[in-house]
């Protein structure tokens, strides 16, 4: 893949409003609202777009629309790293980013650097022009640099995604997360790379696909860390998942169920707000964890962050149709004072790609119609954020990577349409 090759394809596309098949049933689910959005695609005629989990952020959540960011990694016999604006959609900036080992790109993970100032800024873990190791992406000033060698902070032996955590030195600046060998959790100082604690994880023999920070209202230190993986012992194989609490006295859980395919990178999972009044965050995964045999391939789950206790589980597509499930966070749809769940089901009925679910309940609300153009693949990796326009109003943005058959995949950047209130 060459950057001269990438384009900006179509203008700003209109995804009209269809009327949608009924979808599986869902207990005192309302009528479903079909959410329109104005939809435009960044992409390449000649390449194609990473999206393995933990490759494709939104970066800007609750500022102004004009300052959202898109970072993504192109790939297809080399790879780069890109940053887009989304509104208006444009490419512009990108980096020589590195290879591919045959697994999975080498940009292992992404994750947002919260930290005084606004500036916008992503760690990376992988290789950058043929360096190993992790990285600070400042998409303000469009410079990589390395945060400081570290033997364990590198690609060959981190083996999954990475994830923000908290502050644990009083820097101001958030740590990082990341598994070594899924053996231990390595909390790293975003500054110098340096590792600032470790912590037992005990997954050895499995491939952690998601880790997920779980807050506790109103505390400081003393977060969990969830995480989804898969073990690939025994026949069949299955996913874990699961929180430890690395610097609390709180109890850990984990809970096992069979993996719905033979890629355990598959496997998704979202955090949510408290739900269930403990002062912990609660989990999104696609997975049916109700206990019944033989499981419907075809729902998401949530559990408690504190307990794994099950509070609810949605069928989101016929369970014939689809292999997995991506999530991200919208707005609030429905009113109650929570941000809603958009699920895309890759593979399913075309007229309803994107389904909205209540993260209170798990109710059906509506979906959100097809951009023309996208194929039956859209949705192969989600994120969003929200951004006020020049008048102040509340837009919520969705990125859906599109991997499409003719290896010329796409990020269709949508703009949701307000809530029908």
């Amino acid at each position: 893949m060459r950057s001269s090759t990438l384009v900006l394809l179509g203008s700003l596309l209109a995804a009209a409003c269809r009327s949608v098949d009924p979808l599986p049933p869902s207990a005192s689910a309302p009528t479903i609202e079909v959410v329109g959005a104005r939809a435009t695609a960044v992409g390449s005629g000649m390449s194609s777009w990473s999206f393995l989990p933990g490759t494709m952020r939104l970066l800007g959540d609750g500022g102004r629309a004009e300052d959202l960011r898109l970072v993504g990694v192109e790939e297809l016999l080399e790879q780069n790293l890109v940053v887009a604006t989304v509104h208006p959609a444009a490419v512009v900036w990108r980096r020589k980013a590195g290879f591919m080992d045959g697994r999975r790109s080498s940009v292992m993970g992404l994750a947002p650097i919260a930290d005084r100032d606004s500036t916008q800024r992503v760690l990376l873990v992988g290789v950058i022009e043929g360096t190993t190791g992790a990285f600070e992406l400042d998409v303000g000033a469009r410079t990589v640099h390395q945060i400081g060698p570290n033997d364990k902070a590198c690609l060959p032996f981190l083996d999954g995604p990475i994830e923000e955590f908290e502050d644990l030195n009083g820097d101001g600046r958030r740590e990082f997360v990341a598994t070594f060998r899924g053996d231990e959790l390595l909390f790293v100082d975003p500054s110098s790379g340096a590792v600032l604690r470790t912590s037992p994880l005990s997954l050895t023999n499995a491939t952690v696909s998601r880790l997920e920070r779980v807050g506790v209202w109103g505390r400081g230190r003393g977060s969990g860390v969830a995480f989804a993986a898969t073990k690939w012992t025994g026949e069949p194989a299955s996913t874990l998942l699961g929180v430890v609490w690395p610097f609390s006295e709180q109890a850990g859980w984990r809970i096992s169920f069979p993996m719905k395919s033979r890629y355990g990178l598959n496997v998704d999972l979202l955090k949510l707000a408290d739900l269930d009044g403990d002062d912990v965050e609660e989990l999104v995964i696609d997975a049916d964890l109700r206990g019944v045999q033989p499981a419907d391939p075809a729902r998401v789950s949530c559990v408690s962050g504190r307990t794994g206790e099950l509070l609810w589980s949605t069928a989101v597509c016929d369970s014939t149709l689809g292999l997995w499930s991506r999530m991200c966070l919208i707005d609030d749809r429905d009113g109650d004072g929570v941000r809603d769940v958009l699920v895309a089901r890759p593979g399913g009925p075309p007229q309803h790609p994107f389904v909205v679910l209540s993260a209170r309940d798990g109710r059906v609300l509506g979906s959100v119609a097809t951009p023309p153009g996208a194929s039956s693949e859209l949705g192969a990796e989600l994120d969003s954020a929200l951004g006020r326009d020049k008048a102040g109003g509340l837009r919520c943005f969705v990125a859906a990577g599109d991997p499409r058959e003719t290896d010329d995949g796409v990020v269709w950047l949508l703009e949701l349409e307000p809530p029908q209130r």
